[in-house]
């Protein structure tokens, strides 16, 4: 099945999302500190993997939405366009 790497964003968050409440109600009913150690590393690794869904056009970052000074800023929410390139992420 062919996605566009906007739907591809938002099926991986929401993927990243049930997986991470899965963990944290782990975390708070049993207490212990792995199943916390086990969360932030889903945090760590779910957050490098939903940037590397990138513009098929330009290779850029979904989740890029511009520059503040030098800093560049990444966010949960994609655009239907591409910010660098302008690209239409919607088509498959």
């Amino acid at each position: 099945m062919k996605m566009s790497p906007r739907a591809k964003f938002y099926l991986g968050t929401s993927v990243f999302i049930l997986f991470g409440l899965v963990l944290i109600s782990r975390v708070v009913d049993t207490q212990e500190y792995w199943w916390g150690i086990a969360f932030f590393s889903w945090i760590a690794i779910g957050s490098l993997a939903l940037a590397q869904i990138r513009c098929p056009h330009c290779g850029t970052s979904v989740a890029y939405q511009g520059k503040l000074g030098q800093l560049s800023i990444y966010a949960g929410l994609v655009r239907t366009n591409c910010q660098n390139c302008g690209y239409d992420l919607t088509k498959k």
